[in-house]
């Protein structure tokens, strides 16, 4: 060490030992302006003239073989004192010292600060106290007091390179103008914002905790077989978040749908049609339909024909009518003909259904004919009527017809 103390000194044994030295040794001291040393009587060197002192590592007692910033297997470091923060990389212009037993590759270069531009050196694997910190490879600031009780700090180190390694000394410096201390937490952001990672200094920068965001997440990663039953739910889904913009086809299917969840109040106004709605060929029967939840247009008369039906129907729609006619009380030979028109957007006849008394000399009452059956495609949109006849018309016995489905 370049000031005399014992093994492990403490911040105020130092802080002391240096006033004393000022205070009382005054009139002893020199300064050197070319080293910037600032010297007592015995050759001791208690504090220096400027701002920065840039630290260097060498195999020779000159720094002229070996000169390095790293102290592996080095046996001797350099200092040397100037107001820039810029090293130079001539041997000649540090002062070297020989590092008792060699740096090896476990040792390293200890400082600490204690105000008045003094320092203190310590060649050890490890820091005496957590005030000592490790030669940064860069110049030091002696302007900065490692050895002042501080608080530790939560702060962050930005970064645009792609690089989380932990926060440099510098980087310390420059978010909250000091070295780290012991508990000191700092998130590091890196890759031009994409990405984090916290570290925590206990005695040297370890990671804290890893910060995942979505730039991150591998598409399809995060499957249903990744996440804990029940831990997503309603509550922490904000509002209008998941859209069918959001949702993969074919993903949500009968079985990851709680019964009764789905209700007409969870649907928006026309929701669901054909174009977004695939449905399974027989996936929806009579047990899926609540009673009376899909109806149709009807219509009968009583001793007449002519009942009829109306529907809007959209251009491409198909609809599917039934129809019948009752019996009359003919009872002679008779021929009658029923049938099924459609007037509207277009118009003309559907189906006919033709009956003729037999002529092997039955007689009886006009059966009932039906259902008689047709189908029809809708044009154009708009409004449709479906209509039931039956000729002649004498001894009607009455006629319904009724709209049984409709595709889209």
């Amino acid at each position: 060490m370049l000031f005399a103390l014992d093994g492990d000194p403490s911040p105020s044994e130092l802080s002391n030992a240096v006033n004393y030295l000022l205070g009382n040794l005054v009139t002893g001291l020199a300064a050197n302006e070319t080293t910037g040393q600032i010297i007592a009587p015995g050759g001791i060197v208690v504090a220096y003239i400027y701002k920065y002192l840039a630290v260097k590592y060498a195999d020779s007692f000159d720094g002229s073989v070996g000169f390095s910033n790293s102290p592996t297997n080095k046996a001797y470091y350099g200092l040397r004192n100037t107001d820039s923060p810029v090293e130079s990389t001539n041997p000649a212009d540090y002062i070297w010292y020989e590092a008792t037993g060699g740096f090896g590759t476990t040792k390293f270069l200890f400082y600490l600060t204690s105000g008045g531009r003094s320092i203190t050196f310590v060649v050890s694997t490890t820091a005496p106290s957590q005030f000592y910190k490790q030669d940064p490879g860069t110049s030091i600031d002696l302007d900065f007091v490692t050895a002042a009780t501080m608080s530790p700090a939560n702060f962050a180190v930005i970064r645009t390179p792609n690089d989380f390694s932990p926060p440099t000394d510098a980087e310390v410096l420059a978010a909250i103008g000091r070295l780290p201390i012991e508990n000191d937490l700092c998130i590091v952001n890196y890759n031009g914002g994409i990405a984090s990672i916290q570290y925590k200094y206990v005695g040297g920068w370890v990671v804290f905790q890893k910060i995942l965001t979505g730039d991150l997440i591998v598409a399809n990663s995060i499957t249903a077989t990744n996440i804990a039953a029940s831990t997503i739910t309603s509550s922490q889904i904000a509002a209008n978040t998941i859209v069918a913009g959001n949702i993969a086809s074919n993903t949500i299917t009968s079985t990851q749908i709680a019964a009764g969840t789905i209700s007409a109040v969870n649907m928006a106004a026309n929701s669901i049609t054909a174009a977004n709605a695939a449905i399974e060929n027989a996936a929806v029967n009579t047990l899926q339909i609540a009673g009376s939840a899909v109806t149709f247009p009807s219509a009968s008369t009583s001793g007449s024909t002519g009942a009829n039906v109306t529907i809007s129907l959209t251009s491409g729609d198909r609809v599917y009518i039934s129809a019948y006619t009752g019996s009359g009380g003919l009872t002679s030979s008779w021929t009658r003909t029923t049938t099924i028109t459609v007037s509207g957007a277009a118009s003309g006849t559907l189906a006919t259904n033709t009956q003729v008394n037999p002529s092997d000399g039955l007689t009886g009452t006009y059966p009932t004919a039906g259902p008689l059956m047709a189908t029809y495609t809708a044009p154009s949109t708009g409004s449709y009527t479906f209509t039931i006849n039956y000729s002649p018309t004498s001894g009607g016995g009455g006629t319904g017809i009724q709209v049984i489905g409709l595709k889209r």
